[in-house]
């Protein structure tokens, strides 16, 4: 069997939507080929640019940095749960129940939630209208011993939350 590996990441621009607006990544060029005979850039950024995975010390600060995981955890047989929502929509373990009549997730497997909302990266309302989890999906999901969650979305928390709660069960 192949394994097929599917390259999930935004591409990091200046002009990107970050969730604090004064956190835009910055790149500066540091060496030129004319002038140093190489190229180099310095990047300036928020660990939350983009495409990226919290680690537990995000809400845990006795948890694990992201440098502090092993790159092993971050490889995982993965499960693609199409599952469309409209903005500021819930995926619910209901949704995720009717999933499971085509697919099965098993104990590490990685669950990747498509919403749509992927569309939605250049648009203004990405961050603030999103759909998200519900606290009842990310119990479920958490019942079931998965290595991780990936959403198309910047946050899996749904845009009204207010204490994280998807982000503390996960």
């Amino acid at each position: 069997d192949r394994v097929k590996i599917i390259d999930l990441t935004q591409t990091i621009r200046e002009e990107m939507h970050t969730f604090d607006p004064h956190a835009k990544p910055l790149i500066i060029s540091s060496a030129k080929m004319d002038v140093h005979g190489y190229e180099s850039e310095l990047i300036f950024m928020s660990t939350h640019t983009g495409t990226h995975m919290d680690a537990p010390y995000h809400f845990h600060l006795a948890g694990k940095r992201i440098d502090e995981i092993s790159v092993n955890k971050f490889v995982a047989d993965a499960v693609l749960l199409n599952i469309k929502k409209p903005a500021k929509g819930y995926v619910t373990k209901t949704d995720i129940r009717k999933c499971e009549k085509k697919v099965r997730i098993s104990k590490g497997n990685a669950v990747i939630i498509s919403t749509g909302w992927e569309t939605h990266w250049i648009k203004n309302d990405y961050l603030s209208s999103n759909p998200g989890l519900s606290k009842d999906a990310a119990r479920y999901l958490a019942s079931k011993k998965i290595s991780m969650v990936g959403i198309d979305t910047a946050n899996v928390d749904h845009p009204s939350a207010s204490n994280f709660a998807v982000h503390k069960i996960l």
